[in-house]
This record gives C-alpha cells, structure tokens and sequence, in this order.
C-alpha cells in the first residue's frame, strides 16, 4: 500500500515539475538540492538533435523543444 503511494506522489512530482516548470526541493536536510527542467527550442534545439541528442523525440509532436 504504502509502495503505491509514494509511486503515485513521485509521479505527481515530476508531472509538476515537468508540466508547470517548478523546482521541488529536496528535504536532505542540510545541504540544498533540488529537482528541475530546462527547456530548450529553437536555435539551442536544432543544434543538440544534430549533435545527436534527441534522436528518439519526435520534433513535430514536441513543437521543436526538448527537455
């Protein structure tokens, strides 16, 4: 039960970080960490797909832009 839980509450977490750009901090305690994206398009994007990254991403279905 438990495992469920905290399965659905990581989900929810990375759909809001990745759905609504927010950083979620991390509670380690004493040092600082936290979880985010940065989105790249345009210019930055179509030079990164060259270099090779993003090749598995379909550019038409991500409107040109890559996490």
């Amino acid at each position: 039960m438990i495992e469920k839980i905290f399965r659905e509450c990581l989900k929810e977490v990375l759909n809001d970080i990745i759905d609504n750009n927010v950083t979620f901090e991390l509670p380690t305690g004493s040092r600082r960490a936290d979880i985010h994206v940065q989105r790249t398009s345009g210019d930055d994007f179509a030079a990164a797909r060259r270099n090779g990254k993003w090749q598995d991403v379909d550019f038409l279905e991500s409107y040109f832009s890559g996490y």
